[in-house]
């Protein structure tokens, strides 16, 4: 099993989408609904990562701190509105390398099979992380690299230039 494990501010949530929300709901997100904070998911990174999910074969598990804050199968599910729903979470309220590796343990995943989107450097995954910038999320650089990492299941290659969205 290929796996993305999905962290969600700074990769799919950026400092633009915050602002877009604080400026529309006039409120911090903290503490809001689930329901409330869609607009903090930018469609078109969501994109991204469905791109690498295609290409690859992997499956999303959700890796992001969020995952301590929802309920996870209403997280997923939240998620799934924008791409492949994620099949779960990692455990909740241990640091995310530790939550990523015991999930990895449990079942029998290779750390070849694996990449972690992040934009902090909490794991270093042996080289599988992808740091993304928090102002700007997933970009077409960090999908190539993902599906480079993963084995493009597909007969073409995929650069910066050929990834979804607009390249950085």
């Amino acid at each position: 099993m290929k796996v993305v494990f999905l962290d969600i501010d700074g990769v799919i949530a950026t400092d633009a989408t915050y602002k877009r929300w604080r400026q529309t709901s006039k409120r911090e997100p903290f503490g809001a609904p689930l329901s409330e904070l869609h607009g903090l998911i930018d469609p078109v990174l969501c994109d991204r990562v469905r791109f690498i999910t295609e290409a690859t074969g992997a499956v999303i598990v959700v890796s992001s701190s969020w995952r301590n804050m929802f309920d996870g199968a209403e997280l997923c599910a939240f998620l799934g509105a924008y791409m492949p729903t994620p099949i779960g979470c990692t455990p909740e309220r241990i640091p995310r390398g530790e939550a990523v590796q015991q999930w990895m343990e449990a079942r029998d995943v290779a750390p070849a099979d694996v990449v972690l989107l992040d934009d902090s450097d909490c794991a270093p995954m042996n080289g599988r992380r992808i740091q993304t910038p928090e102002r700007t999320g997933i970009g077409a650089r960090h999908v190539a690299r993902a599906v480079k990492l993963l084995g493009y299941r597909l007969s073409q290659s995929v650069t910066p230039a050929t990834a979804p969205g607009p390249t950085e």
